[in-house]
């Protein structure tokens, strides 16, 4: 049986990549200072003009650029993919590790993260736009109370879903709240969770909420 399965993110904190943003700022930030000083207290020459002339109109052309280019270019990556992370049926590998759910106490999801996702809110936004996808991540905590946090990739919107069932048996464990898992998997029809919750218990739980019979 294939379980769905997910590349692992590994994030790199030393990494450093360029900000477009503060590059952006920095160009204007120089011709609002330079430009405004000279103007206040040295003699404007030919050469002074087309200097100033010059700069702005590459400063805007730079700044467009980036505005317009940043819309369909993908983030850098902090970091690295270094293996999967495999749901099974009341377990978890990662990197061929298996984390049995017996043996965890609680754990909790985040997954609104995917390729290709438009990340630029409103305002002026220079830097690439397109997420990589990897902001994704599974965070669990052993009967130890050690704490521990696996981000991994999506390569399309909501396809943790594909692992729904093995979310299921994780309510019906206990291991996630109940309506923490109905957030989780998009029950929003209010008779929907009425039902959800009231068969939260049986038995056959687990299958008819996977397959939808």
């Amino acid at each position: 049986m294939d379980y769905p399965r997910y590349q692992i993110f590994e994030f790199d904190q030393t990494k450093k990549t360029i900000s477009y943003n503060w590059m952006i700022f920095w160009i204007w930030a120089f011709a609002l200072i330079f430009f405004w000083t000279a103007e206040q207290y040295f003699f404007l020459s030919d050469f002074y003009r087309n200097f100033k002339n010059t700069y702005l109109v590459l400063a805007v052309l730079l700044s467009i650029y980036f505005l317009t280019v940043g819309l369909w270019s993908y983030q850098p990556l902090k970091g690295k993919l270094n293996g999967f992370i495999e749901f099974k049926k009341d377990a978890f590998d990662i990197n061929e590790e298996t984390f049995r759910l017996d043996e965890i106490a609680k754990l909790d999801f985040h997954c609104e993260d995917y390729y290709g996702r438009q990340t630029r809110g409103v305002g002026m936004n220079f830097s690439p736009g397109l997420s990589q996808g990897v902001n994704n991540f599974i965070e669990f905590t052993d009967y130890n109370n050690l704490t521990r946090k696996v981000y991994f990739k999506q390569i399309v919107k909501n396809q943790y879903k594909d692992f729904s069932s093995f979310i299921i048996i994780c309510i019906q464990k206990g291991k996630i709240p109940l309506l923490r898992g109905i957030g989780l998997l998009g029950i929003t029809d209010y008779n929907e969770i009425q039902e959800f919750k009231k068969t939260a218990t049986n038995s056959g739980f687990a299958n008819f909420w996977a397959t939808g019979a």
